[in-house]
């Protein structure tokens, strides 16, 4: 499981996104107390475009731990560059739990959140979750409070532009 992560965090360096995401199996890596967003079947071949190509019987094989938050969080990253926000939204949610809401380890999960939270039309929600986060940040001196901060900023832009409309 560790090698295909690592063949994961390879290919999203390298910005192929796709490719990245079929390294984390849709159906195996769900929290057991968060219910799965809806995602598209298990490709029957491999992506044919990405260097590390994972067959489903590799996907099969592998057994994550549903109390390891950094697949989600992975996973979250991956599909917040390719705009799958309800899927964002699930797998940062996960992790949150999992490492514990006032846990600096979770403060990047919490930026995920408030990425999909603004790409799911919740201004509000994100500006709740990036502020709560970025006091956290900024305590724990960590460098998320950049990406937070800019993310409370994004948000109060989308909640003033909803009120004018």
């Amino acid at each position: 499981a560790q090698e295909l992560k690592a063949k994961g965090n390879e290919l999203f360096k390298a910005g192929d996104y796709i490719g990245a995401e079929d390294f984390f199996p849709k159906r195996k890596l769900s929290h057991p107390t968060l219910p799965t967003p809806p995602t598209p079947p298990l490709p029957s071949v491999a992506n044919p475009t990405s260097k590390y190509s994972p067959t489903n019987s590799s996907i099969v094989r592998i057994q994550k731990n549903p109390h390891d938050a950094t697949f989600f969080t992975n996973r979250a990253a991956t599909r917040t560059k390719l705009a799958k926000w309800a899927g964002v939204e699930h797998d940062a949610r996960a992790a949150i739990e999992i490492y514990g809401l006032k846990n600096p380890v979770a403060l990047k999960s919490q930026y995920y959140l408030a990425q999909a939270l603004l790409g799911l039309q919740r201004p509000q929600e994100a500006h709740d979750v990036a502020s709560d986060a970025y006091q956290q940040s900024l305590a724990a001196k960590s460098a998320q409070s950049k990406n937070l901060s800019q993310t409370v900023l994004r948000a109060k832009q989308q909640i003033w532009a909803a009120r004018e409309t």
